[in-house]
């Protein structure tokens, strides 16, 4: 009887959920549960977010806009400078153009609006993850 030959060349991403509201960590990490990523850590705010982006050193960041203290889009150049491959995925409740693009200049990958559907929202992550996740390294 053959066995089926895993595949490990698909890395699991390891995730940093941030956001002030404790039922939208949880709800983006039931959807992250389902897709198989790994949540490393949650934060509430910014300072949080970049003490746990230096100690953990996640692939990618689940980053809400709008929090008390260091807002997201405030923090975005921070946690690349901590890591540079870091894939920011913003979060948001206000679908405000001009707000979601700064965030975009400054280096997040994309963005989620909270009111969109669980559908819509693993839609995002997988695309986001396919196109921006670290490249295996070619031998030669």
């Amino acid at each position: 009887m053959q066995t089926a030959k895993l595949d490990n060349s698909e890395k699991t991403p390891r995730v940093l959920l941030v956001d002030d509201e404790k039922y939208m960590r949880d709800m983006i990490k039931l959807i992250l549960n389902e897709l198989k990523y790994e949540v490393v850590a949650e934060a509430e705010n910014g300072l949080q977010a970049l003490d746990l982006c230096s100690s953990e050193r996640p692939d990618m960041v689940f980053l809400d806009i709008n929090m008390p203290g260091e807002t997201g889009d405030s923090i975005i150049t921070q946690i690349l400078d901590i890591n540079y491959k870091t894939i920011i995925i913003m979060l948001t409740s206000v679908n405000d153009k001009t707000v979601i693009m700064k965030c975009i200049q400054r280096g997040a990958k994309n963005y989620i609006l909270k009111g969109n559907g669980v559908d819509k929202i693993q839609g995002t992550i997988k695309e986001t993850w396919q196109k921006f996740k670290p490249k295996k390294k070619s031998k030669q």
